[in-house]
């Protein structure tokens, strides 16, 4: 009987289910984007919101519909952040807002119809009284918090008042907003990390940690290749090679199948590099055929560091290393997708490497290339130039 009942039951959903397509299809689409079956979630979403457009009313619904699907569509790992889908979010916003100024009409009206029919006023609090209910919630001191941040320049106090709140609290939020109070705080350490706040990478590798103990990363059990490689690359520059292997061989079965062995090649090849076993690096690396452009480049950048490392060990490397700076030069130079505003950081990396790789073996290293690399603004890795010169001088 209780398997019967329970048969019952889904009966009477799938029947409500039928008897409302749109809910069926926007059922579907979730579903597909929770899979990230990224290609069909897109095309899904485009489809209802284009059959919300040609309805011939706008009332709360459609309002509220418009709002989820570009929510949920902004909100997916897969859909670029960046650039394109500003709309996106705008639309997200300005349709949240339509749809609670018809909603709190809808309900003034039921209200003060009630207050008629019984004679009885209702006490509904304003905005500022609910705001005041709220102020211990936890997801409502974090948001406070980082609209509080916005638009400081020093903010760190801030932060880490805001950090202190996520990691005593986290399990008192949902799993949306625990993945977005997590994205907040890992950026504010990569902006402070990117303006010369070296110390900052130790902090950044905390937060991956705390973010992979707690199972904030990963969306619909999948990672990103981005942050997959950003993971990677930080814990390796920071020294934690063993964890970072156990990171590689963990987190590679949420990869994305048609880009994982790029990943782990490029992951791999990197902790090698650091660990000092520069034929693996370059073993690995060389053998490897990278599917995107850009990969292709960062494997190309860290074969070039293995080769001198190689050079310096051995001269005999020379031949080679200058034959691999003139490709890699080559191309750059060729190549389209790179953008004129980044080959310049790139070539001079590879101009300089090469003027310390022939200075070394000409014994012509001296202070002026030095200064010349600290001088220049537009090369990428500069401090690992500005090392090898102090280091071979």
């Amino acid at each position: 009987m209780h398997g019967l009942a329970a048969l019952a039951e889904e009966f009477l959903v799938a029947i409500q289910i039928r008897k409302k397509p749109f809910e069926k299809k926007k059922l579907l689409v979730k579903g597909l984007g929770e899979r990230n079956v990224y290609t069909l979630f897109k095309k899904g979403t485009n489809e209802l919101l284009g059959e919300l457009e040609a309805l011939p009313y706008r009332d709360v619904n459609y309002y509220k519909e418009v709002h989820e699907l570009n929510l949920e569509f902004y909100g997916h790992a897969q859909t670029n952040k960046q650039k394109g889908n500003d709309a996106t979010l705008v639309s997200a916003v300005n349709h949240l807002n339509y749809y609670y100024l018809i909603q709190q009409q809808r309900l003034d009206f039921t209200v003060k119809w009630h207050e008629k029919l019984i004679g009885n006023k209702f006490r509904t609090k304003t905005l500022e009284q609910s705001k005041t209910d709220l102020k211990n919630e936890t997801v409502f001191k974090l948001y406070a918090l980082v609209i509080k941040s916005l638009g400081k320049a020093d903010n760190d106090a801030i932060y880490l008042e805001m950090e202190t709140l996520f990691k005593n609290k986290v399990h008192q939020l949902g799993k949306n907003d625990q993945f977005e109070i997590f994205i907040l705080l890992f950026n504010h350490l990569s902006s402070r990390f990117n303006h010369g706040k070296t110390t900052y990478r130790s902090k950044m590798f905390s937060l991956n940690k705390f973010g992979l103990d707690q199972n904030l990363i990963l969306r619909n059990d999948q990672i990103t290749e981005a942050t997959f490689l950003n993971i990677a690359s930080i814990s390796i520059a920071e020294g934690a090679f063993e964890w970072t292997e156990w990171f590689i061989k963990e987190y590679t079965k949420a990869l994305p199948q048609k880009i994982k062995q790029d990943v782990i090649s490029l992951s791999f090849g990197l902790l090698y590099f650091y660990r000092k076993q520069f034929s693996e690096s370059t073993n690995l690396l060389s053998s490897h055929t990278f599917l995107k452009p850009l990969y292709n480049l960062n494997s190309k950048t860290i074969l070039l560091r293995s080769y001198f490392e190689q050079f310096l060990i051995d001269d005999s490397y020379y031949d080679l290393l200058i034959a691999q700076s003139n490709a890699f030069e080559k191309f750059i130079r060729r190549n389209d997708f790179i953008s004129k505003s980044k080959k310049e950081p790139f070539l001079n990396f590879i101009l300089f490497t090469r003027k310390i790789t022939n200075a070394i073996y000409q014994n012509t290293l001296d202070q002026n290339l030095f200064n010349l690399i600290k001088n220049k603004r537009s090369v990428i890795l500069k401090d690992w130039l500005l090392e090898k010169i102090s280091q071979n001088i």
